[in-house]
């Protein structure tokens, strides 16, 4: 069974509740679909991103970034360890 067709503009619909409860399993799963979605896409091709046309390599640099921005943020609310994934920030 094949990955659908990815949708680049569906990695910015953060309009849903984040759940109280299971909210490690959904932040997961939000950040395994966006990567998959990295995946499929040519970067240098233009995708329709719900700030316009945008080259595909630009466009994902918004969720990364978010990613990286917003786990910082909770590990310190959390006061967990802030240092970032290297792999990641990487």
């Amino acid at each position: 069974m094949g990955l659908a067709t990815p949708d680049p503009a569906s990695m910015g619909n953060v309009d849903h509740p984040f759940p109280s409860e299971g909210a490690e399993a959904r932040l997961i799963s939000i950040t395994d679909r966006v990567f998959a979605t990295i995946k499929e896409i040519d970067l240098a091709a233009a995708v329709e991103t719900p700030f316009g046309a945008r080259p595909g390599g630009q466009f994902v640099m918004a969720p990364i970034t978010a990613m990286i921005v917003q786990s910082w943020d909770i590990a310190k609310a959390t006061g967990t360890n802030t240092t970032p994934d290297v792999g990641l920030a990487e």
